[in-house]
């Protein structure tokens, strides 16, 4: 699956999958650590354990390509509040920053912050990426 990912042409297709998918909580769920490269898959996942088998490296360098992400913007998009929780908490927690400042990951950031559902989300985002500012500042 993941060579689908990377390929210009069939990341759309995916893409479009996702969206698609996106209302059928049960297939979002099957169907997100698929796309995303798990090394370990489940019929059924459970809340905050859909994503433990995919690698941070690996998302975030999916998150860095200009094919890939397009597909990781369409998952964070797709996300149900649980699943962006996982996501957020394995991949974004302590990386916001170095991704927002990517040239290609910083659409992943974009689209993670148009996602987030809940205030409660929103302020979780927003000092994250106070603290990342605060221990990597630019020069």
């Amino acid at each position: 699956m993941l060579e689908l990912v990377y390929h210009q042409s069939a990341s759309p297709f995916l893409q479009a999958i996702i969206k698609a998918i996106s209302s059928d909580r049960p297939s979002l769920l099957r169907f997100t650590p698929c796309v995303l490269g798990a090394t370990v898959f489940s019929d059924k996942p459970k809340a905050g354990k859909v994503v433990e088998f995919v690698d941070v490296a690996a998302f975030h360098e999916m998150a860095r390509d200009p094919t890939a992400s397009h597909v990781v913007e369409a998952v964070v998009q797709a996300s149900t509040p649980a699943l962006f929780e996982e996501l957020f908490t394995r991949y974004f927690k302590g990386n916001l920053a170095d991704l927002a400042h990517h040239p290609m990951a910083n659409f992943v950031v974009q689209a993670a912050l148009a996602a987030t559902k809940t205030t409660p989300q929103l302020s979780k985002v927003m000092e994250q990426d106070r603290l990342g500012n605060q221990d990597n500042p630019r020069q």
